[in-house]
Formats: C-alpha cells, sequence, structure tokens
C-alpha cells in the first residue's frame, strides 16, 4: 500500500506544479483567462449533461431497488470512513464491462455497468464488492476531484496518464483491503479481461506469464499512454509484486515514439510546403493566363503604375514618351487609369485620358468608370464619360454603369450622377 500511495503522491505533485504553472500564466493573460474559464464550462456543461442522462436512464440502487446491494454500499462506505453514502446506479452497457465514479456540484456517485452489475447474480458477490469498493476508493482519494483541477497536466503525453495509473494501482489495493479477499479481487479484474463467465476458466499464472512474454516494446508504449494499466499488472500489485520491465524494452519505447513522432512532424511540414507551394504555382499561373501582359510582379510595381500613385506626371509623360504602354497591368489587371480612381486623382486621371488610356479597360473587380461609380466619385464618374467610357459595357461580375446608376439610356446619365451618393 505505501509503494502505491507513495507513487500516486508523486505524479500528483508533478501534475500539480505542472498545472499550477498553467494557472498562474493564464492569469496574467486575457486568452489565457479566456480559455480556463472556457474549459471549466465545457467540463461542468458535460458533465452536467452526463449525468442527467445516467439519473434519466438508469436505475437507482436504494433500500427498495436491490436492497442487498444497496447494504453492501452502505457497509463497504462504512468502512472507508466516506462521510457520506454515495448514489449508485446501474445502467446497460451493451456487454461492456466497467464502472466509473463522478462528482458534481459536490455530491458523489458511481454508477455500475449492468454486465458487472450481474455478478451479484451469478455467486460473484465478492467480486462486485471490489468493483464497488474500487470506485468508492476513487471517492476516498478524491481523485474525481483532483483530477478535474490537474486538467492542463492530463494534455501531456505520459504524466496525465501516469497519475491515472497510479490512482488505479491505490484504489485496486484499498478495494482488496476492504473485501479482505484477495482472490476475489484477482477474480475480478480478470473478468474485465475475458468476460463474467469464462473467467472462472483462466489460468492466473499463465494469463500472468503471458504479460512477460507479449511484452514489448509497443505494449510498453500503449501502456505508457493508457490511463489505466494492463490487468496482469493490477493482479500483479494486488499481490504484492511490482512488474518490472528491461531498461533495453524502455528504450526500445521511448526511441519508437520520438522516431514515429519527428516522422509523422515531418511529413506534415513537408506536406503544408508542397500544399504552399502548390498554391503560389497555381497563382501565378492563373495570373499569366488571364493577365497576359509582360510586367507582372506580386510585390514591385511597374513604373507607370508607381509614377501614377507618386502623381508624378512628368516620370509618367516620360515613360510614355519612351514607349511604354498606359494600359500596362499590375497582378491584378489594374492599369494606371484604374489605380487614379483608386486614389481619387482626377487630375491624373486626366492626364491618362488625354493620353489615351482606354477607360473600359477591366481589371478583376470591375473598370475605372464602374469603381468611380460604386465609389461615389462623381467627378471622376463624369470625367471617364466624357472621355468615351462606355455605360452599356457589362463587366464579367454582371454590373455595368446604367445597372449601378439605375438608369435605362445615356440621357439620364447627368441627373444621376448628381444624385451620385459619396
Amino acid at each position: 500500500m505505501r509503494t502505491n500511495e507513495s507513487r500516486e503522491k508523486f505524479y500528483f505533485l508533478l501534475c500539480a506544479l505542472t498545472s499550477a504553472l498553467v494557472y498562474i500564466f493564464s492569469i496574467f493573460t486575457i486568452i489565457g483567462i479566456g480559455i480556463v474559464i472556457g474549459l471549466v464550462f465545457v467540463f461542468a456543461l458535460m458533465q452536467m449533461f452526463m449525468l442527467g442522462t445516467i439519473k434519466g436512464n438508469s436505475v437507482k440502487v436504494t433500500e427498495k431497488q436491490f436492497p442487498e446491494i444497496h447494504h453492501k454500499v452502505v457497509e463497504l462506505s462504512e468502512s472507508l470512513q466516506l462521510k457520506k453514502v454515495p448514489d449508485v446506479y446501474v445502467m446497460h452497457s451493451d456487454g461492456a464491462l466497467n464502472a466509473f465514479a463522478s462528482r458534481f456540484v459536490g455530491k458523489h456517485m458511481v454508477v455500475l455497468y449492468s454486465e458487472v452489475f450481474e455478478l451479484a447474480r451469478q455467486k460473484g458477490e465478492k467480486e462486485l464488492s471490489f468493483v464497488i469498493a474500487h470506485e468508492l476508493a476513487h471517492i476516498k482519494r478524491q481523485h474525481v476531484l483532483k483530477q478535474m483541477w490537474l486538467f492542463p497536466a492530463q494534455l501531456i503525453p505520459f504524466l496525465g496518464q501516469a497519475y491515472s495509473r497510479a490512482c488505479e494501482y491505490t484504489c485496486d489495493e484499498i478495494a482488496a483491503e476492504a473485501i479482505g479477499d484477495r482472490e476475489a479481487a484477482t477474480r475480478a479484474l480478470t473478468i474485465l479481461g475475458i468476460g463474467k463467465k469464462l473467467y472462472r476458466e483462466v489460468n492466473v499464472e499463465a494469463y500472468l506469464e503471458q504479460i512477460h512474454s507479449d511484452y514489448d516494446a509497443m505494449t510498453w508504449l500503449s501502456e505508457k499512454l493508457s490511463t489505466h494499466p494492463f490487468l496482469p499488472h493490477r493482479i500483479q500489485a494486488i499481490h504484492g509484486s511490482d512488474f518490472q520491465v528491461s531498461n533495453r524494452k524502455v528504450f526500445i519505447g521511448m526511441t519508437a515514439f520520438s522516431t514515429s513522432a519527428v516522422l509523422i512532424y515531418v511529413i506534415f511540414i513537408a506536406s503544408f510546403s508542397g500544399a504552399a507551394k502548390a498554391y503560389e504555382h497555381f497563382f501565378e499561373e492563373f495570373a499569366l493566363s488571364t493577365f497576359d501582359e509582360e510586367w507582372m510582379y506580386d510585390e514591385d510595381l511597374h513604373p507607370l503604375i508607381q509614377a501614377t500613385i507618386d502623381r508624378d506626371l512628368e516620370e509618367m509623360q516620360w515613360l510614355l514618351d519612351s514607349g511604354e504602354d498606359i494600359d500596362v497591368v499590375d497582378y491584378e489587371g489594374s492599369t494606371a487609369l484604374i489605380y487614379s480612381v483608386y486614389h481619387d486623382d482626377v487630375e491624373v486621371a486626366e492626364f491618362l485620358l488625354q493620353s489615351g488610356a482606354n477607360p473600359d479597360h477591366e481589371d478583376v473587380i470591375g473598370t475605372a468608370f464602374t469603381l468611380a461609380i460604386t465609389y461615389g466619385q462623381k467627378d471622376m464618374a463624369t470625367l471617364l464619360y466624357e472621355n468615351g467610357a462606355d455605360l452599356n459595357y457589362v463587366t464579367t461580375g454582371g454590373e455595368s454603369a446604367l445597372s449601378l446608376l439605375n438608369i435605362e439610356d445615356e440621357e439620364e446619365f447627368y441627373e444621376a450622377i448628381d444624385d451620385l451618393n459619396y
């Protein structure tokens, strides 16, 4: 018992320290506080629904309902010096063999799966008593409450599971002492492994030898990542022997786990990088095929477009005199004229239109004309219209100056423009 308690206390301290650091860190960050509050709320909500379902669908053990089991629960609770006898419910389990203790708003509860409960009906009273005593031991040791507050540590591989397994060993020992029959405790654990009918035929010695012969690196690793020890190990602990695994197997198990984790990480990074490159390649091909222009940059703009943004009319004139295309586009298909609309620069737009810029060129959003109307640029829209912008031109998005102004012909243009909202 001392060995089991010492093991549990050791892992509890590690989990408590880890969780405390997480909580302290959370106090000093708004996001951290929000996460903690959120987790507590979700946990409480889940507990509430789970317990509500159990109470609504299960059968409660009372003095009137399975009185002999109720008497045994009271007797074991007194033996374990519990302050209050917890409620016990029996629920249908679809053949599963299990039981668990729970706690909500200060009230404890033990739930027995029907397959385990039927042991009492098949001359397995002591085996059932062990199962009940085991769950009562969780309540006595306040494991449910502790694990709720140690939630951050539960997220750390190996640590949270190690504490949970230590708790199981402690409760097995307490339960075995409570019923005063370690052979019955052994049978109860064997039942969990093979069922309530075949357990009588199991050779326990052979079962314990099996774990030695079959215990390889992967078996060791799976147990270390589990919240419950393997059943043969629990049986050995009840009889005072502690299972020892060779350092070689531990090393192989850790190496296998670490290697697997690294490989998964490398594969994930490689896949992510490959997907990113494929997307980038697709975008470049799409841009080049959609805007078949010689000057196409993701970051650097064509000098004419940059001069438009800088309102450098002399530079713009020099570039045009040097033979630059006035309708050169960027990677989104926007011309210098469209950039002048983006900046609502009527003077620059007028210069470009007089130099021959196409007012009906369309980028990924629309034409200079439709953009000016959309942005409520009265003077810009009027300038474009008077320099040949087509009222009837329909963009790829299905819009035209007529539809945007909600007019039917050119005669209504100036009246509609006067009412244009800024």
